[in-house]
């Protein structure tokens, strides 16, 4: 599976990656910070080796980069990413705008969304609406003013690890299904001016569509060494590094602190971890078939050697091995992962810096597992089962 850094790390403006196809102009890589079109946002301006990327398209969970004929690249060659940072930047705050204003909208309106789209300048929403919408303005920017306001920590995570689906949350407000690029809190989306076009009628029922346009007031783009201190934007209002329940130990930084750190949360050998999950991908195949970008083989080999790194093939082999879900905890987030595949199971829980490395999460006391996730879980948010806008 192509490792997606810009999940993990939206702030990441360049990567080493690798080639693992090419197929005339079109270009596979084993990881990649360039975000292609989709749910309305719009692609991510990209080099590779210093070579503009002409375009780039979503196949299954792969992205294929589209390079000049003469771009010289083979399979196996190790090369450097690059993205335009402001206007991924720019992108991501009016992404979120447009999630804000459609989840505003449908919560205290119920207008059916027939169109969005997100581009660097300004985003937009269409609505089937039988009035002139911008009467709902007013209310709507008040309590799209209140959530900036608050400054509440973004929460993202996947709700099926295995078929890459993401979602945001914001207690208290929404969980909405959406596998976008995003900042870090409300706060750092800023605010909006709005404006309404009317956008012609459906075509199949002839409904009015009214057009909601969206800018920031403010779509300046601080110096990228200001994101580096991660405290630059965080949020008002940050969840317990620790939470109650869990002692954090210290794993050594070696490169392989995830499984480091998973298996002092289990209470086992990492080592002997490693080589159960890969007994267990061995001879269920048929669970991980088209989840590996490559051999499984080759992937099996590095996981019994140590030499996985912690991305999404090992955190879907340990949580599918064990039949648990994984809780990452890091600083203002908490990440579910395959929480919605073993509901029941007790959790596994590990530390995430927020950059680059895991820590482990000990049991302390006599509070069960079961108990922590729920306080992890609180409060109950407005729960949405179809797409927003990405």
């Amino acid at each position: 599976m192509m490792r997606k850094v810009f999940w993990e790390n939206p702030y990441q403006r360049m990567l080493r990656t690798k080639v693992t196809s090419v197929v005339g102009s079109r270009v596979l890589l084993q990881s990649t910070i360039g975000f292609s079109f989709s749910g309305g946002q719009e692609s991510d301006k990209t080099t590779i080796n210093g070579i503009d990327v002409l375009d780039s398209k979503m196949e299954g969970n792969l992205i294929y980069y589209t390079l000049p004929e003469n771009h010289g690249l083979t399979a196996g060659d190790d090369v450097t990413m690059e993205i335009n940072w402001e206007r991924r930047y720019r992108l991501m705050r009016l992404h979120f705008t447009a999630e804000l204003i459609l989840e505003i909208v449908t919560q205290n309106y119920h207008l059916q969304k027939v169109g969005a789209h997100i581009a660097e300048g300004k985003s937009r929403i269409d609505f089937k609406y039988n009035a002139n919408i911008s009467t709902l303005f007013d209310v709507i920017l008040e309590a799209y003013n209140a959530i900036i306001k608050s400054d509440q920590p973004i929460q993202l995570g996947f709700s099926d690890i295995e078929k890459q689906r993401r979602y945001w949350k914001i207690d208290g407000f929404a969980k909405v299904p959406c596998g976008g690029t995003h900042v870090r809190s409300t706060g750092e989306v800023g605010y909006v001016t709005l404006k309404r076009e009317r956008a012609g009628k459906d075509k199949e029922d002839k409904t009015p569509i009214e057009r909601i346009y969206i800018t920031l007031k403010d779509n300046s783009v601080p110096e990228f060494k200001d994101f580096m201190d991660k405290s630059f934007f965080a949020p008002k209002k940050m969840l317990p590094a620790i939470p109650e329940g869990l002692s954090f130990v210290a794993v050594q930084d070696s490169g392989h602190g995830f499984m480091a750190a998973a298996a002092l949360h289990l209470n086992k050998d990492p080592s002997g971890l490693r080589l159960e999950l890969a007994d267990y991908v061995r001879n269920n195949l048929e669970k991980f078939e088209n989840f590996f970008l490559g051999d499984p083989r080759e992937y099996l080999e590095k996981l019994e050697a140590g030499q996985a790194w912690a991305d999404y093939e090992e955190m879907q082999v340990l949580t599918v091995a064990l039949q648990r879900q994984l809780v990452v905890v890091s600083p203002g987030n908490v990440e579910f992962i395959n929480a919605e595949k073993f509901p029941t199971n007790e959790p596994i829980f590990i530390h995430y810096n927020g950059r680059n490395h895991y820590d482990a999460l000990v049991m302390k006391g006599d509070q069960p597992a079961r108990a922590i996730l729920a306080t992890l879980q609180k409060p109950e948010v407005q729960e949405h089962k179809t797409a927003r806008i990405s």
